[in-house]
């Protein structure tokens, strides 16, 4: 099928599950080359991708964001775990060394979609080993996206800890978010420090230590109460009605 030159080509394989994308991109110097093997079947078995491209800015990050999604929405959305866990590994294998970072914020994403499948399988252990390894990885990066990626995939560490039943440690790491990150202005990360800090409070209200988890969702609505961000909103919101919920469990419903 021929187009112009700002279109994009559609060319069938010789596989019939197979269909290759060519997109030639705007007016640059010579054809910056796209190509994207999706392998079908009528529920997604594989996804396998190639691509090169010159130095057109921005080109490698959408498409290795579209393949994350992809991932996630096709694999995720029918519940095969296993599948959606070998499609973010061979991502990461593909993409892992790229230096830009849309590419690394992309990496790091997969990763933590990596682990939350691991985590909904019920591995925890596994899990936390992921989000660990995407501190490692990324945990020094300057770029605000994957900052933002590294104190979630801590936030999840937190959760995957607590809910193995390690109290103790996963408000340690709940308290590690807010140190690294909690003096950072984005509203992705202002989300992620008070999501980490209403689960602190959370995990101590489990371990029967009403008083100090109150004390952590007054300091989510001092430090957040006026945000503007929906993000943080929901968690300034979340932190209100848990201590509602607590004062209520101790008899001072009153004080709610």
């Amino acid at each position: 099928m021929s187009t112009n030159r700002n279109s994009n080509k559609v060319k069938a394989g010789d596989n019939k599950n197979e269909v290759k994308v060519e997109v030639n991109v705007g007016n640059t110097s010579g054809w910056v080359k796209i190509v994207i093997a999706v392998l079908l079947t009528p529920i997604v078995v594989g996804v396998s991708w190639h691509f090169t491209a010159t130095n057109t800015p921005g080109v490698r990050e959408r498409v290795a964001a579209a393949l994350v999604n992809k991932g996630v929405a096709l694999l995720g959305k029918e519940g095969k775990s296993g599948e959606a866990i070998k499609v973010y590994e061979e991502f990461v294998s593909r993409f892992g060394a790229d230096d830009s970072p849309g590419v690394r914020e992309a990496v790091a994403k997969a990763l933590v979609s990596k682990g939350e499948t691991l985590e909904q399988a019920g591995q925890s252990g596994e899990a936390i080993k992921v989000f660990e390894e995407i501190d490692n990885r990324f945990g020094k990066d300057a770029s605000p996206g994957v900052r933002a990626v590294v104190a979630a995939a801590l936030v999840n560490k937190g959760a995957a800890l607590g809910q193995a039943g390690q109290s103790g440690e996963a408000i340690k790491v709940f308290e590690e978010v807010v140190s690294r990150f909690g003096e950072d202005k984005s509203p992705s990360m202002r989300e992620q420090v008070a999501k980490a800090l209403v689960n602190k409070g959370a995990t101590l209200g489990k371990e029967g230590k009403s008083g100090e988890a109150i004390k952590v969702y007054e300091e989510v609505v001092s430090r957040f109460g006026k945000d503007d961000s929906p993000g943080v909103r929901e968690w300034v919101a979340k932190a209100l009605l848990y201590k509602g919920v607590t004062l209520g469990q101790e008899g001072k419903s009153g004080e709610a």
